[in-house]
């Protein structure tokens, strides 16, 4: 097998916390019951953590890894560091998969797969701004944004003392051209819709497993014995419960992590004016992805 990355990619707010639960219980439990430290197994990429090695090779440049043009030079050096000590390895992206001065985010050489869960965007205004503590309009802003950059923000840089920030930058994009972009990357891609997630958790499930015995040609062990657990343990209101019970790193003093995890939230919410300004933004992609008609 080569030594290479499962991405696991999705736009903010649209369930990639939720499938990287039913991954890392896949392939990183024994009997699929979930808990919240199997997520270490399948980190954000962007994390200090992966950048380290620059302090090396230019000190300046590791001091402005805050800095977009900055740090989009090393990410193909860092994900060949990561790639050399495991057979596959996961990780996690909110970015877009776009160059920027001809650096790329990935490649095909570094990739192995890729799974993108994707999120109807009108129901995304309202989990980002209620996370992120911004008002929906300003949501609308961001998610139609060409050039939007996002940070992968960490609540402390306590285990990387030397490293001058915890907010790595990625460029989000708006959120067409971040689901179109992923789709350019030639390697075994399964997409996935958060709204069927919800519906029909099991169905995703065999899915999931399939894309990975067929399309990777990736053994899954205990996999009949892992299914039934996985589901139960990775359901919306489960993990909504294990946060409230023990907390979650990813949370925000604004919002809880696993806020309500529901589709169609939008018709309630969103003003006409709101719900016309994304449709308007994204109607090819939304028509065929069935969210318009």
């Amino acid at each position: 097998m080569h030594k290479k990355i499962i991405w696991v990619a999705s736009y903010p707010k649209s369930g990639n916390t939720w499938l990287r639960s039913i991954l890392s219980s896949l392939f990183y439990s024994s009997d699929g019951k979930f808990n919240f430290e199997l997520l270490q197994y399948i980190k954000h990429f962007d994390s200090p953590e992966n950048y380290l090695f620059v302090k090396k090779i230019n000190k300046n440049d590791y001091e402005n890894l805050s800095k977009i043009k900055v740090i989009s030079k090393y990410r193909i050096q860092s994900q060949e560091k990561l790639i050399t000590k495991k057979n596959f390895i996961f990780f996690k992206t909110h970015s877009a998969n776009v160059s920027l001065n001809n650096h790329q985010y990935t490649n095909n050489k570094n990739s192995f797969g890729l799974i993108y869960i994707v999120r109807d965007p009108r129901d995304i205004v309202i989990s980002y701004s209620k996370y992120q503590n911004i008002s929906i309009d300003r949501a609308i802003e961001k998610i139609t944004n060409k050039a939007v950059i996002e940070y992968s923000g960490f609540k402390n840089n306590d285990k990387f003392p030397s490293l001058i920030t915890n907010k790595l930058p990625y460029i989000m994009s708006s959120w067409d051209i971040n689901f179109t972009s992923w789709e350019r990357l030639d390697t075994p891609q399964l997409f996935i819709k958060y709204e069927d997630l919800i519906n029909d958790p099991l169905l995703i499930m065999k899915k999931i497993t399939t894309f990975f015995q067929n399309k990777i040609e990736i053994e899954i062990e205990n996999l009949d014995s892992k299914i039934e657990n996985i589901v139960n343990t990775t359901n919306f209101q489960f993990l909504k419960k294990q946060e409230q019970k023990y907390g979650f790193s990813e949370s925000t003093t604004y919002s809880d992590f696993f806020r309500k995890g529901t589709s169609n939230q939008w018709k309630a919410i969103l003003t006409k004016k709101q719900a016309e300004r994304i449709e308007k933004a994204f109607k090819p992609l939304m028509k065929r992805l069935g969210y318009i008609t």
